[in-house]
Formats: structure tokens, C-alpha cells, sequence
């Protein structure tokens, strides 16, 4: 291309097609510079982001402690609860059957 520019004596033209390739090389140039620090950008929002859940999350560690003891606390009484009905559950439906009997 350069070749038959120069042969065919276009140099004017082959001037402005050099400014134009390097103007558009600066803007290329720029638009990769601004997409880098849009996306570092945003990367570093994100570490900021993830280093406050860490925290949050190290500071529920207590709470999530004590709902677990809570919990199980609960599931006993209910184990308890549950055992005390079943066995009074078995003596009315024996109740109910010889009421049905008496009838």
C-alpha cells in the first residue's frame, strides 16, 4: 500500500491517512485506558464490598451461636412435649373406642 502511494505520488493522501490511523490509534488508546479504570474500579469496589460482608458476618458468629443452642433447646422441649401427648393421645383414643362400645 505504502509502495503504490509513494510510486503513484498520493503523498498528501498518504499524510492524512497517517493522521487519521494515529488519531484513531489516541482514541482506541483512550477508550482501553478508560475501560481499564471503569473495571478497576469496579474490582475495587467489589474487595471493599467482600471485606464488609467478612466482617458482618465474623460479627454474627456469636448470634449465630447462641440461635443454634436456642434451637436445640427448642427441639427438646417439643421431643418432651410431643412424648407427654403421644402417651395421653394412646389413652383417650382407648377412652374414645369404649365410649363408642357404651353407646
Amino acid at each position: 500500500y505504502f509502495d503504490r502511494m509513494v510510486a503513484s505520488g498520493h503523498m498528501g493522501e498518504l499524510k492524512k491517512r497517517s493522521k487519521d490511523l494515529d488519531a484513531e490509534v489516541r482514541t482506541l488508546d483512550g477508550e482501553m485506558q478508560s475501560l481499564v479504570y471503569e473495571n478497576y474500579a469496579k474490582f475495587t469496589r467489589a474487595a471493599g464490598v467482600i471485606k464488609q460482608m467478612k466482617f458482618c458476618i465474623e460479627g454474627l458468629e456469636p448470634d449465630i451461636g447462641d440461635l443454634e443452642a436456642s434451637v436445640s433447646r427448642v427441639t427438646g422441649c417439643q421431643n418432651k412435649v410431643e412424648d407427654g401427648v403421644s402417651g395421653r393421645s394412646l389413652q383417650i383414643e382407648v377412652l374414645l373406642k369404649r365410649q363408642r362400645l357404651c353407646r
